[in-house]
């Protein structure tokens, strides 16, 4: 919900939005002139279908996503943060992209990237993403948007392994470090703005 405080702001009002928990859904449910759907995400890559053809999903995310031209996204971070899987450990629980519940959500976004082929994307996680089980997790993340055709902003400069932090104090009375991938598709990545 926070991320869409900055458009909202902004005036770009259109939103489509997709949560699996009720309680979230709840909040835009309210105003659902402004909002496309709700939907947990599975529910419109049809990830969760296996025996829908790969081909089938994406002809479902074209009919159903509208073209857009920036993807704001914030998959779940428990499955990759030092608590969550601390807690998971503990629990016995699958934790990163092992958790079928909540960590393989990446994969969703970056379908809908595929269908869609929106020239920016903003994605958000936790710090930790970075060096959960030994950096190969961001790794395959930083692998997929590469294949996707999509530069992530820093990345040849800082490193591909190695993305900018950004902590939340600078902006906001709590310190909440995250990592922010900005990526731009290739067409865009190489053109003067």
């Amino acid at each position: 919900m926070g991320s869409c405080a900055a458009p909202s702001a902004k005036g770009d009002d259109k939103f489509i939005t997709t949560d699996y928990l009720q309680q979230c859904q709840a909040n835009w449910f309210n105003d659902a002139q402004e909002h496309t759907f709700n939907l947990d995400i599975r529910e419109v890559t049809l990830s969760d279908k296996p025996e829908v053809p790969e081909n089938d999903a994406y002809a479902y995310i074209n009919e159903h996503v509208p073209d857009h031209d920036v993807l704001l996204a914030g998959f779940p971070c428990q499955p990759f943060s030092l608590a969550g899987v601390s807690k998971k450990n503990s629990l016995g629980r699958a934790h990163g992209f092992e958790c079928e519940a909540q960590g393989t959500l990446f994969f969703d976004v970056a379908r809908i990237i595929r269908a869609k082929k929106p020239a920016i994307f903003v994605l958000e996680n936790v710090k930790n993403l970075k060096s959960h089980d030994k950096g190969k997790t961001f790794k395959v993340i930083m692998d997929t948007l590469d294949e996707l055709g999509y530069e992530v902003a820093d990345a040849a400069e800082m490193g591909k392994n190695d993305p900018k932090v950004i902590d939340g104090k600078h902006f906001l009375p709590q310190h909440r470090e995250r990592i922010v991938l900005v990526g731009f598709r290739g067409t865009v990545a190489n053109s003067r703005w």
